[in-house]
């Protein structure tokens, strides 16, 4: 049978096998349709094991749920649960075994058709590539992983900002989004680390900043020094909450409430009013 979980979008499967065993699981969908296709793939292929002593196949939803839980340290994660998202628009009822050069174009081509650039494809065939060779390589769940064919890449290197620009953007932006700007600036360190910094992580006295290794890109532990501009920043906001250094206040609100990231609507209409374009 399927049914809705209260706590989540996809249907979810319920039966029990000829042997007595109950069998539960997400069907990693919300398209009903598809979720009553893999249930009766699923059936078919649970009745082949145990009458025909069949190797057992695995599907891309299950191949997911064990990358996430071995992946749990990689600064990355965050980005690749995105594109595994997007992934399983298409191939949540597929068998690994079922995705070949064809199931790959066909994501390729979707995820075109909406817009995106070919490097935020390319990210997504990254994420499949990597599960695919471990089914094949680490988890002996598929005989032969396919090729994954990249989309060629603009090789231009995103533009730094000129001072005038820059001084042109803070002056557009709201608070919050201005003083990040500076304190990025100042010190040149990414968003996640700008919208992640704790004041645990700050010493206004040493003027020292640290980036712990699950933090960074690298996986190595950064120290960054502060300098006039950066301390002027750190300060400003020092109180407003007990655990972020930078938070957003909504009007009539009285919590300050920590910021997930940076480049959102206000940033862009920062950026119109700025004049400033190709850049992030």
């Amino acid at each position: 049978m399927l049914y809705r979980r209260s706590n989540s979008h996809f249907w979810w499967i319920r039966f029990t096998t000829p042997d007595g065993k109950e069998v539960r699981r997400s069907a990693g969908t919300e398209d009903k349709k598809a979720a009553e296709e893999y249930e009766a793939k699923l059936k078919q292929e649970l009745w082949r094991q145990e009458r025909m002593g069949d190797k057992p196949r695995h599907t891309w939803q299950e191949a997911v749920v064990h990358w996430v839980e071995e992946t749990t340290h990689k600064a990355t994660q965050e980005d690749d649960v995105y594109h595994l998202r997007e992934i399983g628009k298409h191939w949540s009822a597929l068998y690994l075994d079922e995705i070949g050069r064809d199931r790959l174009d066909a994501l390729m081509k979707a995820r075109q058709a909406q817009g995106v650039s070919h490097a935020t494809v390319n990210r997504m065939l990254e994420v499949a590539r990597a599960i695919l060779r471990r089914a094949e390589r680490d988890w002996e769940w598929l005989e032969h992983a396919p090729a994954v064919r990249m989309l060629p890449e603009s090789r231009a290197r995103i533009r730094w900002l000129t001072r005038d620009e820059a001084s042109r953007l803070i002056a557009e932006l709201p608070e919050h989004l201005a003083d990040m700007a500076r304190f990025s600036l100042a010190t040149g360190l990414r968003e996640a680390n700008v919208t992640g910094l704790e004041w645990s992580q700050v010493d206004l006295v040493r003027r020292v900043a640290w980036i712990h290794p699950d933090q960074a890109k690298a996986k190595r532990a950064i120290g960054v020094p502060l300098n006039a501009d950066a301390v002027l920043v750190l300060r400003r906001w020092v109180g407003r909450h007990q655990e972020r250094v930078f938070c957003f206040q909504a009007r009539g609100c009285d919590d300050c409430k920590p910021i997930a990231k940076a480049g959102t609507a206000a940033w862009k209409k920062a950026l119109g009013r700025a004049g400033i374009a190709s850049f992030r």
